[in-house]
């Protein structure tokens, strides 16, 4: 009888562990040449679509992707993010011109690994012509989002003064912006593999 409720407690703890990770997505590993994230743009007068097609990653040494902006004024170019944006940038570059650019102080669509990394206050500038940095505090709170190939554990970086919030990938291997909300946002709809 020991031996049965012993196997019958087993196979129950070990079909609840196995429950709680089977379906989260490593975005390190499953994010590739040719993979896609379908993000929405919303200013508040206008929604319009913000597709990201991705033609290199290999976090932190140097990510190339090509972007569409489905807005009333369409723009396509390409974006190079260098190993030293990826690893020390504090700037994001989050206005898109519709030219092709290479950043090497900026990011953007990821963190950078000193915005993943840094103890609070995280500055952060939101464009390149912000007099001043903004300070971000990291949330403690880890949530979950669902997404088409599976679940994304996130954490935030937010400013409660303005009303600001970053959602990202918690994975330090690939910190991938998931929302945000600038006075503007920028949601993550479904990634294409």
């Amino acid at each position: 009888m020991k031996n049965i409720l012993f196997l019958f407690s087993f196979f129950l703890l070990s079909t609840f562990c196995f429950a709680q990770t089977e379906n989260f997505a490593d975005l390190a590993t499953e994010l590739k040449k040719g993979s896609e994230l379908h993000y929405t743009v919303n200013t508040g007068s206008t929604s319009y679509a913000f597709i990201v097609k991705l033609e290199s990653i290999n976090f932190p040494q140097g990510i190339t992707f090509e972007y569409s902006l489905m807005s009333s004024s369409p723009k396509n170019a390409k974006v190079t993010m260098t190993d030293e944006a990826l690893q020390a940038a504090e700037t994001m570059y989050n206005f898109f011109s519709g030219e092709d650019i290479e950043l090497e102080d900026r990011v953007s669509v990821f963190l950078s690994q000193a915005m993943f990394e840094n103890e609070n206050p995280v500055r952060i500038k939101l464009d390149i012509n912000d007099p001043e940095f903004t300070n971000f505090y990291r949330s403690n709170d880890v949530d979950v989002l669902k997404t088409n190939i599976g679940n994304i554990s996130t954490r935030s970086l937010v400013n409660d003064d303005l009303n600001y919030k970053i959602e990202y990938a918690d994975n330090a291997a690939c910190p991938l912006i998931i929302n945000m909300d600038l006075g503007w946002t920028v949601k993550l709809d479904s990634i294409k593999l």
